[in-house]
């Protein structure tokens, strides 16, 4: 067996989903984290010995590559989408890479395929960092930057991002840290606010508390408590503790199960200055209720 991890995240894949596991089932292993498929996509992947597939409420994109790699055993990595093929010239090349030990990372061709036609006038080629050494952690920090830029490229004018909790519970915190300054930069140049969310659901307090230091230091706009789809959302807690820690130089947004107005009034009265919720409308309904 190949001794590399691929790690793949899901949502209904089961049309592409055989033939990207058929092109894999050489690597050691491959972890799939699903985010609600209804579809085949849980049979075909345990259909394959090397694949390991587990839930995740979705985290985006990024949030949700690094929780799949975070799982990955390995320290070589190839990081593939669920309707992607490994072709046999990049495996052997990967192969031999390893063997080699002389290499950290491959930028690897993608060849696109539109109404089964590849490389078609309505496709591009293009080429990216998708297998690496784990250990130097620098491809998630790329894509992230560059996923940044390009959302303010295209209009943003505020930009959110989760954390590599992969990275933060390996204590990693220099990667942390860089991952934050570049992000923050990006849209200070661009004079777009920035937002660091923690998804505190997933985080012991010892490394929320760290989290929150390092924002204190790199000073983005908001640091905010969690996503809204992870397994829980702000806390009162939680909100008191990172203000406790940034103090007036980061504002902090609590965002995920406020759904009444008592709950937001807490959460303001605990420090939060910017509130998340899909129930504004009734919030604001009961709040001019009380007050008329």
């Amino acid at each position: 067996m190949i001794p590399c991890s691929v790690y793949i995240v899901t949502l209904n894949c089961a049309e592409w989903l055989e033939s990207t596991l058929e092109s894999v089932k050489d690597f050691s292993e491959v972890i799939i984290l699903d985010s609600g498929s209804t579809d085949l996509t849980y049979a075909i992947a345990e259909s394959f010995p090397n694949t390991r597939i587990s839930h995740q409420d979705w985290q985006g994109y990024a949030g949700q590559k690094s929780l799949a790699l975070a799982q990955c055993k390995n320290d070589w990595v190839l990081n593939l989408d669920g309707d992607e093929v490994l072709s046999s010239e990049l495996k052997a090349e990967i192969e031999q890479t390893i063997q080699s030990n002389q290499l950290d990372a491959l930028i690897t061709p993608i060849n696109d395929v539109f109404l089964g036609v590849p490389n078609s006038k309505y496709t591009k080629k293009h080429a990216k960092v998708r297998f690496f050494r784990k250990s130097k952690g620098r491809y998630d920090l790329e894509n992230k930057v560059h996923e940044t830029k390009q959302a303010i490229e295209n209009g943003a004018d505020e930009i959110d991002y989760v954390i590599n909790i992969g990275k933060l519970k390996e204590k990693d915190y220099d990667y942390i840290e860089r991952e934050m300054t570049e992000i923050v930069k990006a849209c200070r140049e661009k004079n777009i606010l920035s937002k660091v969310i923690f998804e505190n659901c997933y985080l012991t307090d010892d490394e929320k508390i760290k989290v929150s230091e390092i924002a204190a230091k790199v000073k983005p706009d908001f640091i905010k408590t969690s996503t809204g789809f992870g397994t829980g959302g702000a806390t009162l807690e939680d909100v008191k503790l990172m203000k406790s820690i940034v103090k007036d130089e980061v504002k902090v947004k609590a965002a995920g199960g406020i759904r009444d107005l008592d709950t937001f009034l807490a959460m303001v009265e605990a420090g939060a200055e910017r509130i998340g919720t899909s129930a504004g409308i009734e919030i604001m309904n009961e709040y001019d209720k009380r007050n008329k």
